[in-house]
């Protein structure tokens, strides 16, 4: 990297940071609000760390990986680093000495008061890690269980007490083909997660309504096939798990943009099949959310990508 001068205080700070997060964001610099969060600009981790980075060699100093999460916008860094500067010492100034927590405790008390020394620092209201545990940063989360399709759903489920595995019947089981010594077995439970196995969407990448089916000059389909909620047992009576597909289907005369659905179903895909192409130039990974266009009266299959 070219050196160029250090900023000396926050205003310096806040104006190459504007200059830097433009230039990231690919937009004028007028345009970046510094009291924005740097998230709103398309910052992910690897940026944020990129970005640390660049600050510590401007300033000279070391700084935390995790500086951008800290102080989320360019306002708030550029005054927390204002004293990094000033200082010299390569970290903002020291806040307040924070509580102390007598060990075994895990709360303060409501309002925060010092409690006898000999235990861990602690600010209100906060839980006190185990020993020896290091710092974590969690930057990102993304799940999909039986009945919740993200973690704020699974996390409802959780505090509502729903159950979502599924019990099975002798026959239910059987006919999935489980060993029938499995079934006396009095150890052998007859439950299983279970995820919907099959989806049908319109091609704007929402959940097909009875009134959609009921359209008669409808040209266009799409249908998911989840891998993951095959109904089928294996010979030991386990869940059969495959990769999960999407097929979009245009039989109109012209083409149609199709829009992948939510991450719940696949945070990205892969083209494995495309009716109106001989060559693999579309085989390139598309995140959910996204469009694509399909050719008039061709098919296209999609992978969902494999972590």
């Amino acid at each position: 990297m070219t050196s160029c001068p250090r900023p000396t205080d926050a205003a310096e700070l806040r104006a190459w940071m504007i200059s830097r997060v433009a230039e990231i964001a690919g937009v004028p610099a007028h345009d970046v609000d510094p009291a924005a969060p740097f998230d709103s600009y398309g910052l992910g981790s690897a940026q944020a760390i990129s970005l640390s980075g660049e600050l510590e060699e401007r300033l000279g100093r070391t700084l935390s990986p995790t500086l951008l999460y800290e102080h989320p916008t360019i306002d708030e860094l550029a005054g927390a680093l204002s004293g990094t500067v000033a200082g010299n010492t390569g970290r903002a100034a020291a806040p307040e000495p924070a509580p102390v927590l007598p060990a075994g405790d895990s709360v303060l008390p409501a309002g925060g008061t010092v409690l006898p020394a000999g235990g861990t620092a602690l600010p209100a209201g906060d839980s006190v890690p185990p020993a020896g545990a290091d710092a974590l940063c969690l930057t990102g989360m993304a799940c999909r269980f039986p009945g919740a399709g993200n973690f704020q759903e699974f996390w409802q489920n959780l505090c509502d007490g729903v159950e979502s595995m599924q019990f099975f019947s002798d026959e239910e089981a059987l006919a999935a083909g489980v060993d029938p010594s499995l079934l006396a077995n009095p150890d052998y439970v007859k439950v299983a997660p279970v995820l919907p196995d099959i989806e049908w969407f319109a091609p704007d990448g929402s959940e097909m309504t009875e009134e959609d089916w009921e359209t008669g000059f409808a040209k266009s389909v799409a249908v998911y096939l989840n891998g993951h909620g095959i109904p089928d047992l294996d010979e030991r009576g386990q869940r059969v798990s495959d990769d999960s597909f999407l097929l979009w289907f245009n039989a109109h005369y012209e083409p149609i943009d199709f829009a992948l659905p939510a991450d719940k179903f696949g945070a990205a895909w892969v083209p494995v099949i495309y009716t109106a192409s001989e060559t693999d130039e579309d085989a390139e990974t598309h995140d959910a959310g996204g469009k694509v266009t399909v050719a008039a009266r061709a098919v296209m299959v999609l992978r969902a990508a494999r972590e």
